[in-house]
């Protein structure tokens, strides 16, 4: 499991974040407030547009997330 954890040091996270919550992680373009890549609880399906999408993941707690398989 441990293999499966992601650094996301360089992404924009959004508020409370909720145990064992889906994110999906997307590129921002260009760099706004020291971020390039921003969480949404929004997934590529519900924003009707792959345009951006990176990858999913599973919050586990204490600033520890998990890379999942998600299609969207």
């Amino acid at each position: 499991m441990s293999d499966n954890l992601v650094d996301l040091s360089d992404v924009q996270k959004i508020g409370r974040l909720s145990m064992n919550q889906i994110y999906y992680i997307y590129d921002r373009g260009s760099e706004q407030f020291g971020f390039s890549k921003y969480m949404s609880l929004f997934s590529p399906k519900e924003k009707m547009t792959q345009e951006g999408f990176l990858f999913a993941v599973k919050f586990l707690g204490d600033d520890k997330f998990i890379k999942i398989d998600s299609n969207g």
